[in-house]
């Protein structure tokens, strides 16, 4: 059995339900400990003290958790049978047969996928199939598609998120339930003599701070509202209180759970050496960004150093991220790849270095920038003039395109994903992998273990 983490917000998370865009970041905390078991049948979502909590009653009382569902099957389906085509459709033309693991989606295949299914692809949909889908009897399970697409990662770890919270309150229910019969006394009279004693009051400045977390304004904030505020901060108030009682005095041990945290890692855009980098270590990083990025300065920085400090450790790439059709940008990338040709240097100091001087054009920003860096000014010029690098952009934008990051500065380190990361946090976490991985010494991050331990 392998433990669940469940980690603090890196980042705030985006999603809050299905109409907002989804983050990529493990936030929900709960009194109780999760541990995934894959020896649990697919129609039992978890165990606790040895009963079952079936799949049924996880999914049925969350709509939003069936529709988070409903968009990741699509995306596996879409995904998957892009795959069966390029079977079908290569140099072989064999038939293609693919098994999606989940129930036949109400809409139709080819409102689904935008098309008509092919005539040798074969669909069929197997409920009990643990895997997310076969194809000729290849096996894909969700993370191997989410690796593809970061969207699909975003909705996954909404839907774990949304898959523990739901069983936190199906777990704490059931078990104040049996409690308070075994107290032989009526729910209700047990939760406020054991748990909430009284301590359950909301004042008005909680009530205030509510309203401004949730963007409401002193002017919308009418009494009514108020009453329905403070109401709505009880309630999860007593929620709260209540889970975390079971989880200290009455669940003895973890909650087994058949449903495995999303792994949250993607592959990297296959740029090469199209890519601007430094470092020639085992530990790919890639930066998503742009130079004009204000936003980005810090990492970009950060990350240029590590690469500096630990060059036979990390391998640092540069990968523009920004709309095809911003022509401003894309002035900017090549004049930075020009730079980088003559020296890294040039290239990885040009973004913090961009002056942006008034009533200038950018093109005599961009050149100002050059001299100050000492570059050689003719060099770059022919090679600027010239578009040396238009298709090594274009190249960088397509493949990023399918990714969906939605915020730049992003950083992907071994594949797994960090939008607008904190320095200091990114570098507590590379430095945290590289000793994991055994390489160098690594004093300070072991003496961290041993304390921790």
């Amino acid at each position: 059995m392998k433990k669940i983490f469940i980690l603090g917000a890196l980042v705030a998370v985006a999603f809050a339900g299905c109409d907002s865009k989804p983050s990529n970041t493990i936030a929900f905390k709960s009194p109780y400990t999760f541990v995934f078991d894959g020896s649990l049948p697919k129609d039992v979502s978890a165990k606790v003290e040895g009963e079952d909590i079936s799949s049924s009653q996880l999914y049925s009382p969350s709509p939003a958790l069936q529709e988070l569902e409903e968009r990741v099957n699509k995306i596996v389906l879409i995904r998957v049978y892009e795959k069966g085509v390029q079977l079908a459709n290569g140099e072989t033309g064999e038939d293609v047969m693919i098994t999606y693991g989940f129930a036949e989606p109400k809409e139709s295949l080819d409102k689904i996928l935008g098309k008509k299914v092919i005539s040798k692809i074969k669909v069929s949909f197997d409920e009990n199939q643990k895997e997310a889908a076969k194809l000729n009897g290849k096996t894909f399970t969700r993370d191997d598609i989410a690796q593809e697409e970061l969207l699909m990662g975003r909705l996954m770890v909404a839907s774990f998120e949304q898959k523990l919270q739901a069983l936190e309150g199906i777990v704490t229910r059931r078990k104040i339930l049996q409690a308070s019969k075994e107290a032989n006394m009526p729910m209700e009279e047990y939760i406020q003599k054991n748990i909430l004693k009284g301590g359950n009051a909301v004042t008005e400045k909680d009530v205030l701070d509510f309203a401004s977390k949730n963007n409401i304004t002193e002017k919308e904030l009418t009494e009514e509202l108020k009453a329905q505020l403070k109401d709505t901060i009880q309630a999860r108030q007593r929620d709260q209180m209540t889970a975390e009682y079971v989880a200290k005095n009455i669940v003895k041990g973890p909650i087994s759970v058949g449903f495995e945290k999303p792994s949250l890692k993607i592959e990297l855009p296959k740029v090469g050496d199209a890519a601007p980098h430094k470092g020639t270590g085992p530990i790919e990083i890639a930066l998503f960004s742009y130079p004009q990025c204000e936003d980005c300065k810090d990492i970009t920085r950060t990350l240029s150093d590590l690469a500096d400090t630990y060059p036979k450790y990390y391998r640092v790439s540069y990968v523009f991220n920004f709309a095809d059709n911003n022509n401003e940008e894309r002035m900017v990338a090549e004049a930075s790849m020009c730079l980088g040709k003559q020296d890294e240097k040039y290239f990885w100091s040009f973004p913090n270095s961009l002056k942006k001087l008034e009533n200038t054009s950018l093109e005599e920003n961009i050149n100002e920038t050059v001299k100050s860096l000492g570059a050689n000014f003719d060099a770059f010029r022919t090679c600027f003039l010239a578009r040396e690098f238009k298709d090594q952009v274009e190249m960088h934008l397509q493949s990023t395109k399918s990714l969906g990051f939605y915020k730049t500065p992003v950083v992907v380190m071994d594949g797994m994903v960090m939008e607008t990361p904190n320095s200091d946090q990114f570098m507590e976490k590379a430095l945290e992998l590289k000793a994991e991985k055994g390489l160098g010494f690594n004093l300070i991050y072991k003496l961290k273990k041993f304390f921790k331990g």
